[in-house]
């Protein structure tokens, strides 16, 4: 398995702010909410899902399973939320999100194929380990295809592209003569390994309360997955 870090064209085109807040102002109640999806790729946010262009002269998955083929290397290629070799990304606040974001680490990306190096090459098995890959929340676009053939080895290329994960949040207001508010920060993909940590304080006019979420749902790399919730 090898890890390589290397740029991908984006086509991003929003030029945005990072983790400002939007401003709600009513009668007696302003609220603070996270930047929108504008800013950032959301969370939700994912390309239009579509095959990698694979070099013309590598068999398809058919054939390639047909004469027995088996995989090779597996380059893993996690990548920022930004290109800034790009020059639609290339500005200063592209640069400063991404120093300040933590990519996803290789071995969260690994722990989540369907195939290693040795076994029986299998195009539904990439393919399907590329749907897994694009249906976390910590992701924006996620591609798996062969890059090369020889002597009946396929070597797979693995290249995964990042969201902004942390979200903070904030409310204030008044109701029955007494001040509420509420904070909550919420990472996706704490220190790059996709786990979630969410942590909220609210005090309300009857009651104050405190929250911390936790879900990994590959715990130690594995196909367990822990949630916990403490209030």
């Amino acid at each position: 398995m090898s890890f390589h870090s290397r740029p991908q064209p984006r086509r991003l085109h929003a030029l945005l702010v990072l983790l400002t807040t939007g401003m709600a102002v009513g009668t007696g109640l302003v609220v603070a909410t996270p930047a929108s999806g504008t800013v950032l790729p959301s969370i939700g946010a994912r390309t239009a899902e579509q095959s990698a262009a694979r070099p013309p002269w590598i068999p398809s998955d058919a054939e390639l399973e047909r004469s027995g083929a088996t995989i090779g290397e597996v380059v893993i290629v996690p990548e920022d939320v930004f290109d800034t070799d790009d020059s639609n990304d290339d500005a200063t606040l592209f640069r400063v999100v991404n120093h300040l974001h933590i990519s996803t680490r290789p071995e969260t990306i690994e722990s989540q194929l369907l195939f290693t190096s040795g076994q029986a090459y299998s195009g539904h098995a990439l393919a399907e380990s590329e749907r897994i890959l694009r249906s976390s929340r910590y992701l924006y676009d996620a591609s798996i295809r062969p890059v090369s053939y020889h002597d009946g080895v396929v070597d797979v290329e693995v290249r995964s592209r990042d969201v902004w994960t942390l979200t903070p949040g904030f409310s204030f207001g008044r109701s029955g003569g007494k001040n509420t508010a509420s904070l909550e920060l919420e990472e996706l993909n704490l220190f790059g390994r996709g786990t979630q940590l969410s942590v909220g304080a609210v005090s309300g006019v009857d009651r104050d309360s405190k929250s911390i979420i936790y879900r990994d749902r590959q715990l130690f790399d594995s196909w367990w997955g822990l949630s916990m919730e403490l209030s």
